[in-house]
């Protein structure tokens, strides 16, 4: 049976991108036009430390561009699980992890995809193998975590602290619990779309979560084995970069006209409005509680931030319809603003 295209099919598989080097890790982020992506590589060999970065279009992946004398080899010996590459949240910076050595902070231009003005953070003492195995950084991009000390601790350091390095501050140490000999300590990082960071020990049936990472030092308040799993969990989580990012405002690149949700999102919901049903299939309605105030419409958005649909609004009406019956089932944000204001932006799923 064919695959329809909106659900997404594989249409070339098996092409390699790059040869010849040493590439353990890759990561990702969102173009500053909002809508392309970065994918970024190293080069781990000593001998040719380059940053390799490809630009994954409609039209396809261009690249591999090369990028020299910037990006840095912390360490020969790279074997599993010796460097991670993250970026912060905001995509303003690329963060190079090496459980041995410590970390790496880079500048990152969305709109060119080049590093600059590296800065190291030296572990204060030289681990051993296992002796950290991962990092995560914060959802305001201000905090990275690292797990340390023979996974016995997590650390947190501060991006907007003068010396990095001087403001390392143990935030947890492992109170010892275990599951039939195996020790329930701090194994790998992923920070969920809740905006907390969950934390696994490599083993048994519990995880750890740092529940308010965006806050500094015992704040962050990191809780040990809080959360149950239904069954036994191994090895490490999945990467995932951060879909929530879109355009960047301001800059040369935001040429698109793509707008992100998420910004918008921030204003408070409006307690006068109701967006239902959710999940939809042939239409949602927006109730206006107290009536439409005077200049009021209604979009709808795909999950690129491409607005779709405008539906101005009657002044005093109690709701608005939007019709569905052309679109394909998957996420859409459905916004309601009014004179220049975001009343509302909610997540709608449509059914097909």
């Amino acid at each position: 049976m064919d695959t329809p295209d909106h659900l997404g099919k594989v249409v070339t598989k098996d092409q390699n991108l790059l040869y010849n080097g040493l590439y353990e890790v890759a990561a990702a982020v969102r173009h500053g036009n909002g809508r392309d992506w970065w994918i970024v590589a190293p080069n781990a060999k000593t001998s040719s430390p380059i940053l390799y970065r490809f630009l994954l279009t409609p039209n396809g992946i261009q690249g591999p561009f090369e990028q020299q004398n910037v990006f840095q080899v912390i360490d020969s010996a790279f074997y599993g699980g010796a460097q991670i590459l993250l970026f912060t949240p905001d995509g303003s910076k690329l963060i190079q992890y090496h459980y041995y050595y410590g970390f790496i902070v880079y500048d990152f231009d969305r709109c060119t995809g080049l590093i600059s003005n590296p800065v190291k953070v030296l572990s204060p003492v030289k681990y051993q193998y296992w002796e950290g195995l991962d990092f995560e950084i914060s959802p305001n991009s201000r905090f990275v975590y690292i797990i340390a000390g023979g996974q016995k601790k997590i650390i947190q350091y501060d991006l907007q602290a003068p010396d990095i390095a001087l403001s390392g501050d143990t935030v947890a140490v492992y109170d010892g619990f275990e599951y039939n000999q195996n020790p329930l300590a701090f194994g790998w990082m992923e920070r969920g779309p809740d905006g907390k960071i969950y934390v696994i020990p490599g083993c048994c049936f519990s995880m750890h979560v740092i529940e308010q990472p965006d806050l500094k030092g015992a704040a962050c308040d990191v809780r040990q084995h809080s959360i149950d799993l239904p069954t036994w969990i191994y090895g490490s989580l999945p990467y995932m970069p951060n879909y929530r990012l879109y355009d960047l405002p301001g800059s040369s690149c935001d040429t698109l006209g793509i707008d992100a949700p998420s910004v918008a999102a921030k204003e408070p919901p409006d307690p006068n409005l109701r967006i239902y049903p959710n999940p939809a299939a042939g239409e949602v309605r927006v109730a206006f509680k107290a009536g439409a105030p005077p200049g009021a419409r209604v979009s709808l958005a795909d999950v690129a931030g491409r607005v779709l649909s405008v539906e101005p609004v009657p002044a005093g009406a109690e709701q608005q319809v939007l019709s569905l019956d052309k679109y394909p089932g998957g996420m859409y944000f459905v916004r309601v603003e009014a004179a220049g204001r975001m009343l509302r932006v909610e997540k709608l799923s449509v059914i097909k």
